[in-house]
């Protein structure tokens, strides 16, 4: 990749909108960003992702900025004012359009950036076979299908242990493995029943980044169709989706770049923005946190909490 159209982050310009000698409490300070490549050139193109936080460290307050991309090189992100005081800026390039780039094409087409053993038991029996969403082989299968929802996985077949015998699930990811226990992958969401005081809480997302994003929406449609059969048996119960986080920096990108967590939260806004959900919006708060880990500290958990808390006792 030629580095020189590239965006460079300390070439780059933040400045002021319209910029006013005091702002009051409730205002909005707009911040305009003008990215430039390697060589202090303006790029004329768009797609950096960016993002962006206020902050007082006297106060320990902070609070993210909405990003708006107009697709010239040049950004706008707002932000609204909720405390009296001085505040910073901090703008951070996470991804130069040109990496995004990368990140799009790659998720589009690559199946294989995560690998499945599934573990087949029966009695003191037991195999493991490779599983998949996308499995290309000759060798027979064991197919899950879920025809009302859509969903599909598959299992090489063992040799001599039924398909019903899968029991756990693993995931890697090549060459090097690491265990994440995936159980029931196809169960719809069937609780509780009338006149039960249900709650429902959701969140997904982190172990869909290495996967194309149709697969995502595919299970957040299925998710959203047994939610709206939980509600018609129960117009009482409490569902609630948390959104992603982002996560460490030195994560492997290909795989768990927070590009991916962004684009899977917009995914998840617009599945379910018709129903009666709350959104506890994790990725607003681990941003304004500058918080950069897949299990984010307990002050953003219990912040998160809290707002669940409010929808549930309101």
């Amino acid at each position: 990749m030629d580095v020189v159209p590239g965006t460079n982050a300390r070439r780059s310009v933040v400045r002021l909108e319209k910029p006013r000698t005091q702002y009051c409490v409730g205002d909005t300070l707009n911040v305009l960003v003008q990215m430039r490549n390697y060589v202090g050139h303006p790029k004329t193109y768009g797609g950096d992702f960016i993002l962006a936080r206020i902050h007082s460290p006297m106060l320990q307050a902070s609070a993210s900025g909405d990003v708006t991309d107009f697709h010239n090189g040049s950004y706008r992100v707002q932000f609204r004012l909720f405390w009296p005081g001085e505040v910073k800026v901090t703008v951070l390039l996470i991804h130069p359009s040109e990496a995004v780039w990368i990140l799009q094409r790659d998720r589009a087409v690559d199946y294989g950036k995560t690998m499945h053993n599934g573990t087949f038991v029966d009695g003191s029996e037991k195999e493991t076979t490779q599983c998949g969403l996308r499995l290309s082989t000759d060798r027979p299968l064991c197919e899950y299908r879920k025809k009302e929802d859509g969903e599909y996985y598959a299992c090489h077949r063992p040799h001599s242990l039924p398909c019903s015998s899968l029991t756990t699930m693993v995931s890697y990811m090549p060459p090097r493995p690491f265990t994440i226990v995936e159980s029931q992958l196809l169960s719809p969401i069937e609780v509780g029943g009338e006149g039960e005081d249900v709650i429902v809480v959701i969140g997904i997302g982190q172990h869909f980044r290495p996967y194309p994003l149709q697969f995502f929406v595919s299970r957040l449609l299925s998710i959203r169709r047994a939610i709206l059969r939980l509600q018609t048996r129960n117009p009482k119960a409490h569902v609630i989706i948390k959104l992603e986080n982002t996560r460490e920096l030195t994560s492997m990108m290909i795989q768990f770049s927070d590009w991916y967590g962004h684009t899977q939260n917009l995914a998840q806004r617009k599945v379910f923005q018709d129903l009666k959900v709350v959104l506890v919006d994790a990725w607003d708060m681990s941003v304004a946190a500058k918080s950069f880990a897949i299990h984010p500290n307990r002050i953003i958990v219990s912040n998160e909490v809290a707002v669940a808390l409010s929808f549930i006792c309101h």
